[in-house]
């Protein structure tokens, strides 16, 4: 279980004290977790952990962000921990480093040609959960919601937390 979850289910979020901040914590992970769980279904017969399914979908969303540090910093995970999750995926034939012509140090990381259906699912499932996720509300609601939620993520930024 990670943190968040262990926060919410084991302690109750008892260090929280106001109850809308508890629920709309709450939320936030149970949305997650949704999510996390479509992948599951879709990905079932893929042999994809959650990082590596992760990876896949950052390299879809952001294909010139393509160095193992970058997408380790971007997805919120350590480097080693990309690395081993990308030599796997290479391994499996699902990518490709191919080595930077100016700095041979550099490795950068693609989905191979072969496997590029895996970028349809991942829009699929994005596009459903967005679905889903919004269903029934107005498209202005939607914008205040997304106007607030931009400013928290900026104020966390401001005060130096990784988002």
């Amino acid at each position: 279980m990670d943190e968040m979850g262990y926060l919410i289910e084991e302690k109750g979020c008892k260090n929280i004290e106001s109850p809308i901040e508890q629920e709309y914590l709450t939320l936030i992970y149970e949305a997650v977790q949704s999510y996390r769980n479509n992948c599951v279904v879709v990905f079932r017969g893929q042999r994809l952990s959650p990082n590596a399914f992760a990876i896949l979908r950052f390299l879809c969303r952001h294909p010139r962000i393509d160095k193992a540090a970058d997408i380790a910093r971007y997805c919120g995970f350590s480097t080693s921990l990309a690395s081993r999750s990308i030599d796997g995926m290479v391994r499996q034939g699902i990518l490709d480093t191919v080595r930077d012509e100016q700095d041979r140090r550099i490795n950068h990381v693609r989905i191979r040609e072969e496997c590029k259906e895996i970028e349809k699912l991942i829009a699929d499932i994005d596009e459903k959960f967005y679905q889903d996720l919004t269903r029934g509300i107005p498209a202005e609601e939607l914008a205040v919601f997304f106007d607030v939620f931009r400013r928290m993520m900026l104020n966390l930024k401001e005060k130096g937390v990784d988002a």
